[in-house]
Order: structure tokens, then sequence, then C-alpha cells
């Protein structure tokens, strides 16, 4: 029998009962859906963006639709939802040292068994391997400047960050990173990632704060659309397998 691997994001508020039937991989502030906690999870996919300072918060833009104060309140309120976790597999976006990382992490008193880091290369490499040769016709797509942009990663010798068009989300990373992770006689099944554009984020009191966001990850659709045709042939092909 197969395992189900399921990805889940803030574009729901949820609660996620967590089974030994499937494989949990969260992302971001998502860990606030698991119930009764995520310590039996397989991994959490983070941004390094929310292990940030508050000074550090201070320095972005107000999210749309926020003022300052509340763009602050709800990135602390994020960054507050990972204290104290104890995680199988963490799994960060970052181009920082791994000195850096790990400072951040004891910062929050998270634990972990293992860690992992994906710089811009790692991330780009994993959206190319998700496509394989369509991811040309995907980035020119997006637009010709962007497609050269997106290159540039795997050229220059430093780390580069290409811009949000064509850089997955951290939700489709999350997928991607299951996807590569995980061998292919697996069913993955995003919840709240790729569909809707507004996200539940964690709020005082334990209720959700519902902010809608700008979808600036366009390559985000192109993944999600490649995902709905997965689900159509390879889900079929094990249901099958999984009968005889």
């Amino acid at each position: 029998m197969t395992v189900d691997v399921r990805v889940i994001g803030s574009g729901s508020s949820e609660k996620i009962s967590l089974n030994n039937e499937c494989k949990y991989v969260f992302c971001n502030s998502s860990v606030v859906r698991a119930k009764p906690s995520i310590s039996s999870a397989y991994g959490l996919v983070i941004s390094d963006g929310i292990l940030q300072t508050d000074k550090e918060l201070c320095s972005h833009p107000p999210a749309i639709g926020l003022s300052s104060d509340e763009s602050l309140q709800m990135r602390r309120l994020k960054r507050q939802s990972l204290y104290g976790l104890h995680i199988n597999n963490l799994v960060v976006n970052t181009d920082k040292t791994r000195a850096e990382i790990k400072k951040k992490i004891r910062n929050l008193k998270m634990t972990y068994d293992n860690l992992i880091l994906l710089d811009s290369k790692a991330r780009a490499k994993l959206v190319v391997d998700y496509f394989g040769v369509e991811i040309f016709s995907v980035v020119f797509r997006i637009g010709l400047i962007d497609a050269c942009k997106f290159i540039l990663t795997f050229i220059v010798p430093i780390h580069y960050k290409p811009p949000s068009s064509i850089r997955a989300s951290t939700g489709m990373l999350a997928y991607l990173w299951a996807q590569k992770h995980f061998n292919s006689m697996r069913k993955i099944i995003l919840d709240g990632i790729g569909d809707g554009s507004t996200a539940y984020y964690p709020g005082k009191n334990r209720q959700y704060n519902p902010v809608v966001f700008n979808k600036a990850h366009v390559i985000d659709d192109y993944i999600f659309e490649k995902y709905n045709r997965l689900r159509k042939t390879s889900f079929e092909y094990l249901d099958r397998s999984s009968k005889k």
C-alpha cells in the first residue's frame, strides 16, 4: 500500500489531525494547523525570513491591506508559531551560512534531527528537475528578461537571488522538495498551497488572520498546473497498483 505525502500550507485554516497513514510536510507558519502538534510530522520547510529579528522585520514593506504595525505584528506571530518546536527534518530556504541559520534557530529554542539548507542554486535546480525540458517554455512564457535572470542563477559564482516571478514560493518549494525526496510511488497531495490568494496566518488567542497576498511568484501557477496534470495520471496509476 502506498503512503500519501501531504504538503501543508497556510491557504486553509482547517486543522490537520496527524496519523501514521501519511507523511506530513508543513511549511512556515502552517504548523499551527497541526493537531495536536507538529512533533510527529516528517518535516518543515521554511524561509529564512520567518526567523528574522524585529529589526529585520521592520525593514520590510507592509503586507497588502495592512499597516506597518499590523504587518509587524503578523510577522512576529508567524515567527512565534515556530518557538520551541522539535522538527524531524528542518529544511530552510536560505543563502545565509549554516552558522547564521543555526544561531537564528537557537534563538527560537527550536530543535531538529536533521537540518537541510537550500540555497538559490539548489532551489532553482528543484524547479528545473521538476519541469525537465518544459522549463524552457515555462520561463520564456513568464518573460524573456526573467528567463535570462533565471539562467544567471546557475552561472554567477555568488549567490544570486532571481526576481520573485521565477522563484517558487516556500509552499511550492516544500512540494518540490517532497517530490524529489520521496520516491515516485507515493501520492503527494497539496493542502492550502497553490489554490487561492488568501493565507491564514496565526493570530492572537489561537485565532487566524486571513491575509490576501500578492501572487508575485508567477512560476507557482505553472508548478500547480503541472501538479494537477500529474494528479490525473499518476494518481490513477497508483490507485490501480495498490489494488493488485
